[in-house]
């Protein structure tokens, strides 16, 4: 019969009987087997055969050693749900899960994004200061994942991590009604009326701001009514005596 034994130790004790991972009728190793992946750095073990013939007569085989190098286990935090056309960037953190230091060089670390149908966009690498700053705003609206991919130095070993969802959603395109071009100065003030894709919406802010012939700041339109008579609601109804411009805008978060 013969009998597999395994030493954590060395090659001459701490053996026992190998039952983890191993089919004794066909004497397959299982090496992905929980008990050999798992330390978070690179682990020896010894294998030995033992055999006993029909006369109960036995012999061992030398311990041979093999090593398991641990695959990476890359996880990242950092990435949002989603982003807004024009503004998706983000600092992603990555972490490597072995027992070696986070190497920042591209050949060892980065972020793979890819598209809704798993087809590669572009890779994220550190920057100068170790950082991965991720840029989306090369992205259209749609959906997409980021996975995290690591390779350990001391092994060569790579793995990727669970790739993380997120989506880009498209600008609101906004106007809005209720501004003349030009008023008298005893006007006492008009409505204005956002607008988003065409459909009139009740939030959002309208602001305005001098243009000439000095020009001030933004501030706010109280109840999105524009005065004429008092066109900057911080300052006191003025009394005209030549043309001023102003500007209004107007925004909107769906």
């Amino acid at each position: 019969a013969l009998t597999y034994e395994i030493s954590e130790t060395n090659a001459f004790t701490g053996f026992s009987t190998l039952t983890a991972g191993f089919t004794p009728a066909t004497g397959i190793i299982n090496l992905a087997d929980p008990y050999f992946t798992s330390s978070t750095a690179p682990k020896d073990f010894w294998l030995r055969i033992s055999y006993t013939n029909a006369s109960n007569c036995s012999a061992t085989t030398s311990a041979r050693r093999f090593r398991i190098n641990p695959i990476p286990q890359p996880n990242f935090t950092g990435l949002n749900a989603f982003y807004c056309e024009g503004s998706a960037t983000d600092v992603l953190t990555m972490t490597n899960g072995i027992s070696e230091p986070f190497n920042y060089s591209p050949f060892v670390s980065s972020f793979i994004v890819r598209d809704a149908s798993n087809n590669f966009l572009f890779t994220i690498t550190a920057n100068a200061f170790n950082q991965f700053q991720a840029n989306f705003n090369s992205l259209t609206s749609g959906n997409y994942t980021v996975t995290a991919r690591y390779r350990s130095l001391s092994t060569g070993c790579v793995a990727e991590s669970a790739p993380q969802p997120f989506e880009i959603r498209p600008l609101p395109t906004l106007t809005f009604t209720g501004l003349q071009p030009q008023y008298c100065s005893n006007v006492a003030s008009t409505l204005l009326q956002g607008q988003s894709g065409g459909i009139d919406v009740f939030t959002g802010t309208f602001e305005v701001s001098r243009t000439f012939p000095t020009a001030s700041g933004w501030e706010v339109l109280t109840g999105n009514r524009f005065s004429p008579q008092q066109p900057l609601p911080s300052q006191p109804p003025v009394q005209y005596s030549f043309d001023t411009g102003y500007e209004i805008r107007f925004t909107y978060t769906n």
